[in-house]
């Protein structure tokens, strides 16, 4: 966030969407938006075997370890990159 906001690619607040399975413990995660007040975030209790978020609604996507569990591209990604 800080990066974009030095680039000025951040035109406004973002809203950071955590996602992970409803049977996760979700407490840490809570405990950390609590205390974290540089963005607003929210918990989205679905399996990443299915559609998380309305049609283009995403600006922006992240994983640290989820990429390597599909079988197959679910749809055509620009401008990604991985990294192994």
């Amino acid at each position: 966030l800080q990066h974009l906001e030095k680039a000025g690619k951040l035109h406004q607040s973002p809203i950071i969407i955590h996602n992970d399975l409803p049977t996760n413990d979700w407490a840490k995660l809570f405990q950390l938006l609590n205390e974290e007040k540089s963005y607003r975030g929210v918990a989205n209790g679905y399996s990443f075997y299915e559609q998380c978020l309305p049609n283009q609604s995403l600006s922006f996507g992240f994983t640290a370890s989820s990429m390597h569990w599909l079988s197959k591209i679910p749809c055509p990604i620009r401008n990604h990159c991985f990294h192994t």
